[in-house]
């Protein structure tokens, strides 16, 4: 058995026991819906589509009814894992659970956290879900407001701009009235 990932091992003990179709079963087994609003930083989609949309800074995904993403199914712990986001980015970490929580296939180590770069499927138990990211506006927010003089220099740029751009059109109308072909724009 040294060969075997975690999650062969952990596949393998649930089909020993008897789990085994629960694995197969999947869809009908992954989230509970969700009245959340349709839209965060990120989301969890199970294979038969249901989204749960990911609203706070942090967010506890387990069974209990007081978990932010509920997961009705009996491999997923009360307290399964936890998922934060601050600032653009998102942590996975797992809550002491019993089955475990897999990163892309990769386990996390209990107590330890593991950054999320891209959308991946996360194993909860027997229960797998894909994160996405989700509104982008949400995920990083601005440094700080534009200020005043930020603005003049911005209106200041474009004015340089369209002045340019005027004094192209000028000499191009020069050159076409002498009968000469005008320089190509660089």
């Amino acid at each position: 058995m040294m060969g075997r990932t975690k999650r062969n091992l952990r596949n393998a003990v649930l089909a020993s026991v008897g789990l085994g179709l629960l694995l197969m079963a999947g869809p009908a087994l992954a989230a509970a819906p969700t009245k959340a609003a349709p839209s965060g930083w990120g989301k969890l989609v199970a294979k038969d589509g249901k989204v749960i949309w990911l609203n706070k800074d942090e967010v506890i995904i387990g069974s209990a009814a007081t978990a932010g993403a509920r997961l009705q199914h009996s491999t997923v712990s009360p307290r399964h894992a936890r998922m934060t986001h601050a600032e653009g980015v998102v942590h996975v970490s797992d809550l002491n659970s019993r089955l475990g929580t897999l990163v892309a296939g990769t386990a996390l180590r209990k107590g330890k956290k593991m950054q999320i770069f891209q959308a991946s499927t996360l194993s909860f138990g027997a229960v797998d879900m894909r994160f996405e990211w989700g509104d982008r506006g949400k995920l990083i927010k601005p440094l700080r407001k534009a200020s005043k003089a930020d603005k003049r220099k911005a209106a200041k740029r474009k004015e340089a701009l369209k002045r340019k751009e005027a004094a192209k059109r000028k000499a191009a109308a020069k050159t076409a009235q002498k009968g000469k072909k005008p320089k190509a724009a660089k």
